[in-house]
């Protein structure tokens, strides 16, 4: 339970962390593309592809704000820097390497013919060891 745990076993509760706030994104971007922006088929590949992209951007500020409370309750020691700048740069991290990946996974979708699923999962790769790294060497003390 201590912070001060291992590498392993750190990047272990990080990655618990992820599986969380990844839901919480899939499920807020899941739901933007069922009643916001419809991103299943049924409708033009370019619109799909453009709808997906608009519904995790509206979703990547439920993720990360879920990411930043239990990185900070349970992986992470703070104190490098102040509270507001590390959620700053916690947040800058995220957006980086979510939009790399929100741009990707539909791309991808598109060049692959995969279905949104598919998109959704490439985005979650890409991002994870992206932000772990970032993390715990630019934001966060240990």
């Amino acid at each position: 339970k201590s912070k001060e745990a291992p590498f392993v076993v750190q990047f272990a509760k990080y990655g618990f962390c992820g599986v969380v706030a990844t839901l919480s994104h899939t499920a807020a971007a899941w739901w933007f593309s069922q009643h916001w922006f419809p991103a299943f088929d049924g409708a033009p590949k370019e619109i799909l592809k453009w709808n997906q992209i608009y519904a995790n951007l509206w979703a990547l500020p439920i993720g990360n704000l879920v990411a930043y409370v239990t990185n900070v309750v349970w992986v992470f020691t703070g104190g490098r820097h102040s509270r507001w700048k590390e959620f700053g740069l916690f947040s800058l991290i995220n957006v980086v390497s979510g939009v790399a990946g929100i741009l990707g996974g539909p791309f991808l979708r598109d060049d692959l013919h995969t279905g949104w699923w598919i998109a959704q999962l490439m985005l979650i790769v890409t991002s994870a060891l992206v932000n772990f790294i970032c993390r715990k060497f630019f934001v966060f003390q240990k």
